[in-house]
């Protein structure tokens, strides 16, 4: 788990070069005691904006019958750009078949 401090400079290096952050926290429910979970996202507006947050109950809580995860992201334009790309490769969320 990286630090705050330690995400702060990622983002330094991801920002300079103009990059865009694709955090997989799929499994940030799982600290050891005394730990926290710092979205990267959430540094500020600026990276927000450039990133896709990844997120899927079915790995923190063992639900893998539900096979379902999903994508954070709150840039508009990137937003309509992921959707817009992962037409009929991204399946729906299951009814749990």
């Amino acid at each position: 788990m990286l630090t705050k401090e330690e995400l702060e400079r990622l983002v330094t290096i991801c920002l300079r070069h103009r990059l865009l952050i694709c955090a997989d926290e799929i499994h940030c429910d799982l600290l050891y005691p005394g730990y926290r979970h710092t979205p990267i996202a959430t540094l500020s507006n600026e990276v927000a904006d450039r990133t896709i947050t990844f997120m899927s109950p079915s790995k923190t809580f063992n639900l893998a019958g539900l096979k379902s995860s999903f994508a954070v992201i709150s840039n508009a334009s990137l937003r309509k750009a992921w959707i817009k790309s992962s037409q009929g490769l991204i399946p729906h969320v299951n009814i749990m078949d």
